[in-house]
């Protein structure tokens, strides 16, 4: 139920925020950046556990993959659905903690909000009454969550305050996280429809919403390779050339997806999700390379 491999994933949003203000791995300051993570990673774990005890009638009626619906461990182990419950709310009680030792050790109020908004988003996520994710505004919560308030979190505790240092980080996910959002909850449209779960691809049609998504992905690739161009001069060509190929091989499955073939959405998940961990680690190395850049004598 806790997806480890969700949880690696979003290391690098967090690390890429981090280093937008530190710009060198020599300058973060170690102790806030590891507690930050225990917190981040703690917040989603509350995101997955919850998600897994409300959306379990979906899942056990909807096909699961390694990206897409849930893990299954409900049924699977035969455990008690309230398991998964009691799971999320040890989660937040360990965010909540955790944050107490933060607020020791580096204390900024706006850190405190940005933890408290994450967590109330987590929780209203998948949670009635709220239940973002069946309304049409799970994928907008994704993004708010991932997109922006992680790297924001990792920059504001590494004392991160010039705008210009964060807008062109978050310019670049905040599209790239929807259309990688939208890709993996396109194999799931006939699961989420039979169960009155109303997300942005039950609602909008598989064609419409594959095209959002990429418009949106190819929007946060451009600001991406706009973005590497001005951190390290030349890195721009290669993120372009990078972006080139993700197009060329998610042709088919795009096509596919447009038309409602469940195993190209299938495809095309796996593919968006690998290029955005390609892109956003790709972002963290190229930061660090720039800093590298500027420091030389010549």
């Amino acid at each position: 139920m806790a997806r480890p491999y969700f949880l690696l994933g979003t290391i690098p949003l967090y690390l890429v925020g981090a280093l937008g203000a530190a710009r060198d791995p020599r300058a973060l300051a170690v102790v806030p950046f590891f507690i930050g993570l225990a917190v981040v990673l703690s917040i989603q774990l509350q995101t997955h556990f919850y998600n897994e005890y409300h959306d379990r009638e979906t899942d056990r009626t909807a096909a699961s993959s390694l990206l897409t619906g849930g893990s299954g461990a409900l049924v699977k182990y035969d455990l008690y659905d309230e398991f998964a419950l009691w799971l999320g709310r040890a989660a937040v009680l360990l965010a909540l903690g955790l944050t107490g030792v933060l607020a020791m050790v580096a204390f900024r109020p706006l850190l405190l909000g940005v933890v408290f908004l994450a967590i109330a988003l987590g929780w209203a996520y998948s949670s009635p009454p709220a239940r973002f994710v069946a309304r049409g505004l799970g994928e907008l919560t994704v993004v708010v969550l991932a997109g922006v308030l992680v790297p924001l979190f990792g920059f504001l505790l590494q004392g991160g305050t010039a705008t210009q240092d964060i807008l062109p980080i978050l310019g670049t996910l905040v599209p790239l996280t929807f259309g990688m959002n939208i890709a993996t909850t396109l194999p799931d449209i006939d699961g989420d429809r039979r169960t009155g779960k109303r997300t942005l691809a039950v609602r909008l049609g598989a064609r419409r919403v594959v095209d959002i998504g990429f418009v949106a992905f190819l929007l946060g690739c451009a600001v991406g390779v706009w973005t590497l161009e001005q951190l390290l001069p030349g890195a721009g060509m290669i993120g372009l050339a990078v972006a080139a190929v993700i197009c060329l091989v998610g042709v088919s499955p795009v096509a596919g997806a447009r038309s409602g073939d469940q195993q190209a959405a299938s495809r095309m998940a796996v593919i968006v999700t690998a290029a955005y961990g390609t892109i956003v680690s790709g972002l963290s190395l190229v930061i660090v390379a720039g800093a590298w850049a500027i420091s030389l004598p010549w």
